[in-house]
């Protein structure tokens, strides 16, 4: 029965690696109170170009929840690597205890065994060592898998990096929203509250260039730039 069990895993985990691990985007964000006109130093350090990048704050009271669409989100979860070890172990155990319960065929193997890497997936997808915990991040995913009519195939693209080509959703909201009734008149213009330039180019001259490279490129966010007030000079 156990190498029932694991020659099902096994058969799931080798047709996710090969035909959908590759069409599974991450798309990250930083929870940010509404209140915080600066941002916080080690994320400008960390992903903000060391304080010479610039933020987009989105204002989530304009996001509402549409159903049929293949995304996922949720709010990390942070933990050490031995607690996140310790929660695996629990599940595989509870998992035992119901297998123990259920009838034995291959019929339910196969049901549990992919029960159970769904779950697996969702926690390797929303977990993160305890360290990064200050960044408070949600993360929006995309699994071709949960695409049965393959709403995002238009947008699935590559990108050239210095790693080589990798694969990449290119998401266009304007355009999404214009061949789809799920989301309409969902654009980055209306869902960003403010942009906020890094401590690195907070001067005056930098937000008034800033807003003027947005208004000759016509979009409709010139009037929302901020720049951070932390004393920072790398």
């Amino acid at each position: 029965m156990h190498s029932a069990l694991m020659q099902a895993f096994d058969k799931i985990f080798h047709r996710f690696a090969n035909d959908h691990a590759i069409d599974t985007y991450i798309l990250c964000f930083s929870e940010h109170d509404l209140t915080d006109a600066d941002g916080l130093l080690s994320m400008w350090r960390g992903y903000g170009e060391i304080g010479s990048g610039a933020a987009l704050v989105i204002d989530t009271s304009k996001i509402n929840a549409v159903e049929h669409i293949p995304l996922s989100i949720g709010r990390v979860h942070y933990a050490t690597q031995s607690e996140r070890i310790s929660w695996i172990e629990k599940k595989i155990n509870a998992l035992a205890d119901l297998i123990i319960q259920l009838p034995k065929s291959k019929k339910v193997f196969e049901s549990v065994a992919q029960i159970w890497f769904e779950r697996l997936l969702m926690f390797s997808l929303f977990t993160k060592h305890k360290g990064f915990s200050e960044e408070r991040e949600w993360r929006l995913v995309y699994i071709k898998e949960n695409d049965p009519e393959f709403i995002f195939s238009p947008f699935l693209s590559y990108s050239i990096t210095a790693q080589g080509v990798h694969p990449k959703l290119k998401l266009k909201l304007s355009e999404f929203s214009k061949t789809s009734n799920l989301l309409p008149d969902f654009n980055i213009a209306t869902l960003t509250d403010r942009i906020l330039l890094g401590p690195s180019i907070s001067s005056e001259l930098s937000v008034q260039s800033f807003r003027r490279m947005l208004d000759l490129a016509s979009c409709p966010l010139a009037h929302k730039v901020r720049a951070s007030t932390i004393p920072f000079r790398p």
